[in-house]
């Protein structure tokens, strides 16, 4: 336990520090000053993400399975499972073909998930160091450590989405979605997503009074008998789209999917709402259309995922948006800590930071083996014998 806090807050300090930026104002519009030195320090923030990312063992649950299709192709030539997305498929192969180690193998990946998530805010690099602090403490970190194939397509959709807000063009969007679904075939379910860039997104604004009423509808709806009952045939649609092998029976083995509203759905709870209550400040200070985006991308996931959360093949769909909580988060710490600082603000912000925290510490506390959140080096553990 101590490991994997010193660990993690060791990851967490290094990346706030390097990517760290200065700001300033040009004509009302808020810009950064970008310095060598600090084109090096974001560098080395990426390494150390990266790094821990490789170099880790049985951090996430599907870890183990990971490896295991990893190692085959290694020492065999054939991987495991034969329902295995081609294009992930072959990028193993690749590798293990020029006999690289796991670690590398891993390591490839994370730089795939975080360079391609840190670039969307290519534009508004000033939130980079809460998007960092966040990725670590929000369970992004882990999501990348678990639901890996999911995580590469969800760095692609966002990589392709800022390409799209800046310049509109569906065989640009279709042919990212197309590669994404290569890697996880539930790729294809973001297509549809392609008509959100028609709307105004640097004025695109869902009111308060709906929003709360889309969450608290969220979480009542989510505890009815009926609903309950009717999900049990949800999985069936999906197994039209290779989630069949999703059923609820695994519910209970998804890395990071919280059943009962414990302690860490509370927090998560207050910070959601922290986000909603502030929604129109921060709507008004962030005239951008990565703002809008996120921002719908928060919604979809604070509306549906509650709902969703005892199907299996829904609830691993909307995994996808739950990076719209942090990227939302993101701009509200700039906004309370930067850009509308006060001590009204200042503190609003220290309690968001400390419920963040305090998640992260909950997760590694109560983590008894079967969450796979402790930090472990893989040079600490052999490798199974039948390798």
């Amino acid at each position: 336990m101590l490991q994997s806090i010193f660990i993690y807050g060791f990851v967490i300090l290094v990346v706030y520090y390097c990517f760290r930026i200065d700001t300033y104002w040009d004509n009302g519009t808020l810009a950064v000053n970008q310095t060598d030195r600090y084109k090096y320090n974001f560098v080395i923030g990426v390494f150390v993400i990266v790094f821990f990312l490789a170099v880790r063992w049985e951090v996430g649950r599907d870890y183990a399975n990971y490896l295991e299709e990893y190692l085959s192709l290694y020492y065999r030539g054939h991987n495991v499972r034969s329902d295995m997305e081609p294009g992930y498929v072959l990028w193993m192969k690749v590798f293990a073909a020029l006999g690289l180690h796991f670690s590398v193998f891993f390591g490839a990946v994370a730089f795939v998930q975080c360079r391609l998530t840190l670039s969307y805010f290519k534009h508004e690099k000033y939130l980079l160091p809460y998007f960092g602090f966040l990725i670590m403490t929000g369970n992004i970190f882990f999501m990348w450590s678990n639901i890996v194939r999911h995580t590469i397509v969800i760095a692609l959709f966002l990589f392709v989405s800022r390409l799209t807000m800046e310049k509109r063009r569906f065989w640009l969007y279709a042919l990212f979605i197309f590669a994404a679904s290569t890697v996880h075939f539930s790729a294809v379910l973001l297509l549809p997503l392609y008509v959100i860039f028609f709307l105004d997104l640097e004025r695109f604004h869902i009111s308060r009074k709906l929003q709360y009423l889309l969450f608290f509808g969220s979480l009542v709806l989510s505890s009815t008998s009926i609903w309950q009952n009717l999900l049990q045939y949800a999985d069936v649609i999906f197994s039209l789209i290779g989630y069949d092998r999703y059923s609820s029976d695994l519910l209970l083995s998804i890395g990071g999917r919280e059943m009962a509203f414990g302690p860490r759905r509370i927090i998560l709870a207050m910070i959601d709402l922290t986000i909603i209550i502030y929604s129109k400040e921060l709507r008004s200070a962030f005239r951008t259309k990565t703002f809008g985006f996120s921002h719908i991308l928060f919604v979809i996931y604070y509306t549906f995922m509650p709902v969703f959360m005892d199907s299996m093949a829904f609830s691993r769909i909307f995994d996808y948006f739950q990076i719209g909580r942090i990227m939302m988060a993101s701009y509200l710490l700039f906004y309370l800590f930067k850009y509308r600082r006060n001590k009204a603000n200042y503190l609003v912000g220290l309690f968001v930071v400390m419920l963040f925290l305090l998640h992260l510490f909950i997760q590694i506390y109560s983590d008894n083996g079967a969450d796979a959140i402790r930090y472990q080096f893989f040079w600490n553990h052999r490798l199974p014998s039948v390798y």
